[in-house]
């Protein structure tokens, strides 16, 4: 999987957590570009993400993952590990 089809896959992600058709998963995207990317709003993006590539976060990965460039080597670095 090449990193624009996770980030067009992020991008579907965002838009249904988040309820905003107006957010595009870009790299330099983070937590602080928009309020509902809060505590709440960050554990529903990352079961959603769990969910959507079938793989857990671990504790360390969570709190870390505060931007679309994290999520982004995150994401690529456990598909890599499924194949």
């Amino acid at each position: 999987m090449t990193d624009n089809e996770i980030l067009d896959t992020l991008t579907v992600i965002f838009r249904q957590v988040f309820e905003n058709n107006n957010i595009s998963a870009t790299p330099g995207l983070t937590a602080d570009d928009f309020q509902e990317w809060d505590s709440v709003g960050h554990m529903g993006l990352v079961l959603a993400i769990e969910k959507k590539y079938n793989f857990q976060f671990d504790m360390g990965e969570i709190g870390r993952v505060n931007s679309v460039d994290l999520l982004l080597q995150v994401i690529r670095d456990k598909l890599s590990k499924q194949i």
